[in-house]
């Protein structure tokens, strides 16, 4: 069986709200540490506003002394130490396992759980997403990308591992199902799939888009069954024809509006989508869908739509 065990390095606030995230390293990380130390440090004064949430931070022995050093002054963050013997691998674990124990506070009595990348934009952690979950009493918030179920793990609506909102608390043992069969080797066929698509990532034994591939299986199957009140929040935006464009000025401006979003820049964006999405349009069915929306958008590629878990 697979067990995590967690050991409460620092305790922060205590709040029934928490907005959880992970920080460790891996042997043949794909970026250099240090830039995910200065996200990380930056990722906790973005969350200054979040008054009522508990931050959560889980780490291993590649990154805990890094954790607490950054997080000894902050009253709001608690960190938490991880150990799963099962997948343990020198210092730390296997591959991106860490990014699948974020999701432990899913699993617990809490009122909302926010899961975030530490490598984001303000505008991901917006307060009036919180604020809309609540009033319009959603159950489960989905952000994803046009596009986007064109992942090995692609469903109708794919959940991005770093920008949900739960109010529901799942059975445990959902996760421990899912480790215990990727200990048994009952995935290794959809892992080789996962590795060959990562093809700007080091393969492995645990590769990035596992914590996805679980999300987008067991929890989005127990959403479907339980009929919970989703909203999924819909990005317009695909990067990926704007990137095969190669063009300096799109990336400039793709830039800006990953981080400085504004109406001038969105109509930019969407002027040059709309001349060259119509060239794309025999890659894949999804972009038909893009052609249709963006006429419609009028100053944000973001669309909101609530469906029930049945209709997912």
């Amino acid at each position: 069986m697979s067990q995590i065990e967690i050991t409460t390095l620092k305790q922060g606030k205590i709040s029934r709200n928490v907005l959880t995230c992970c920080l460790f390293t891996t042997g043949d990380s794909y970026r250099i540490f240090n830039q995910y130390v200065g996200d990380f440090k930056r990722f906790l004064m973005q969350t200054d506003h979040l008054k009522t949430f508990e931050v959560r931070v889980y780490t291993d022995d590649t990154a805990k002394d890094i954790v607490l050093e950054a997080a000894k002054d902050n009253p709001r963050v608690t960190v938490l130490h991880f150990n799963c013997p099962q997948f343990r691998e020198g210092k730390g674990h296997v591959g991106m396992f860490g990014t699948l124990v974020r999701f432990l506070p899913i699993f617990e009595d809490l009122d909302t759980v926010w899961c975030s990348d530490i490598d984001i934009p303000s505008r991901y952690l917006d307060k009036k997403l919180y604020t809309m979950v609540g009033e319009q009493g959603i159950d489960f918030m989905i952000s994803t990308y046009i596009c986007y179920d064109r992942k090995v793990w692609g469903t109708k609506n794919t959940i991005l591992a770093g920008r949900f909102i739960s109010r529901i608390q799942f059975p445990r043992a959902l996760l421990t199902l899912f480790l215990n069969r990727v200990s048994a080797g009952k995935f290794n066929e959809k892992i080789e799939e996962i590795n060959a698509s990562n093809t700007r990532k080091p393969r492995s034994d645990f590769p990035y888009g596992m914590d996805e591939y679980f999300l987008n299986t067991y929890v989005y199957n127990w959403l479907k069954t339980h009929n919970s009140k989703i909203l999924v929040q819909r990005e317009y935006l695909d990067f990926g024809i704007l990137f095969k464009v190669e063009r300096p000025e799109i990336k400039r401006l793709l830039l800006d509006y990953y981080y400085r979003p504004s109406h001038s820049v969105f109509l930019k964006i969407k002027a040059f989508l709309m001349k060259f999405v119509p060239e794309f349009l025999g890659e894949h069915p999804c972009y038909a869908e893009l052609q249709e929306v963006l006429p419609k958008l009028k100053d944000s590629f973001i669309v909101f739509k609530q469906l029930k878990g049945t209709e997912l």
